[in-house]
């Protein structure tokens, strides 16, 4: 930050950059550009990059507003500021929310950059519950140079979070890869809240998916009302990932179509079409008399939001009914 501190207009000059003190021999690094400044103007400049020193180095940034002296001033005293940019600096943060996968397990992706230009030493990101010294997961990595950064996955067993702890705190830290002189540590420490993916009414429905609706995790009725009218219960609706508010959103096979195969002799295709959503599984059966049903496909993944599927199935004289099941997880 550059600031007009006189009672006239500066004209335009530029700022050197040298690594270490330029009275000293300093070597130039870079320089910017700086416009007119009125009286009690600020401007803000930058040095987009310099080169990358290795860990332990001891270094500073001077940067000098009108090194040659272009400009006339009462005083040049003011004309240097210094940065001190040894030691290295490691921030840790979350890349995104927190998932819970079908087996219990949690999965967090965390980020660590080196925000200063010394390379770091090696260093571990781990995790551990707030309020407990116990290590849950922890990995090693290779040092960092100046703004690299890397993003790493962390995956918690499933029972880390028990059902009997509706929220829950963990901790990401970094331990190690910094200097002694490292000029930040509170960016070495993440809290991360998780909140219990479970369903504490039995009705069919967890706590968080009812939430969004207004419905009560305390509340047994909500699964079996039918919130938007349309035949299908608000548990029923969840399962199939259908919106328990829209009445136009159901599961429904959206299109059916029936014909000869032409790969095949003696059979036929048949193409079905039905919505989908995220983490169902579906099954397709058929019958010619609605009482005996005969798989055709199971553990049909979701592609939402719609699931195209073509069977190929024998011709038949009877007739032919078929229909999809879906669970969740």
């Amino acid at each position: 930050m550059v600031q007009n501190v006189g009672d006239v207009e500066a004209s335009a000059s530029d700022v050197a950059y040298y690594l270490n003190d330029p009275a000293q021999g300093g070597q130039l690094i870079g320089t910017a550009s700086l416009e007119p400044l009125q009286p009690g103007q600020i401007e803000y400049v930058y040095l987009d990059s310099f080169a990358i020193l290795p860990i332990g180095t001891t270094s500073a940034i001077y940067a000098v507003v009108d090194p040659s002296n272009q400009v006339a001033e009462t005083t040049e005293t003011n004309n240097t500021g210094l940065f001190d940019i040894s030691g290295t600096d490691l921030g840790i943060q979350q890349s995104y929310d927190y998932t819970r996968r079908d087996d219990g397990s949690l999965e967090f992706s965390l980020t660590v950059q080196n925000y200063h230009v010394a390379t770091s030493g090696p260093f571990t990101i781990a995790i551990r519950r707030e309020g407990s010294t116990q290590t849950l997961w922890s990995h090693t990595m290779s040092p960092l140079a100046m703004d690299q950064s890397i993003t790493v996955s962390a995956t918690l067993p499933a029972g880390t979070q028990p059902d009997s702890a509706e929220e829950m705190e963990f901790v990401a830290y970094i331990t190690g890869g910094e200097t002694a002189n490292s000029e930040y540590e509170d960016n070495n420490t993440l809290i991360m809240g998780t909140i219990a993916d479970r369903d504490r009414d039995g009705d069919g429905i967890p706590n968080l998916e009812e939430l969004p609706f207004g419905f009560s995790p305390d509340n047994p009725a909500d699964g079996q009302e039918d919130s938007d009218g349309d035949g299908a219960s608000n548990g029923a609706e969840f399962i199939a990932g259908t919106d328990m508010q829209n009445q136009a959103s159901r599961f429904v096979v959206s299109y059916f179509n029936r014909a000869m195969s032409a790969s095949i002799p003696g059979k036929e295709d048949v193409h079905l079409r039905w919505p989908s959503a995220l983490g169902r599984v579906y099954s397709i059966e058929k019958s010619s008399d609605l009482r005996q049903w005969t798989a055709l496909a199971s553990s049909v993944v979701a592609t939402p939001p719609l699931n195209n599927h073509v069977l190929q199935v024998p011709l038949s004289q009877l007739p032919q009914f078929y229909r999809i099941s879906v669970k969740y997880p």
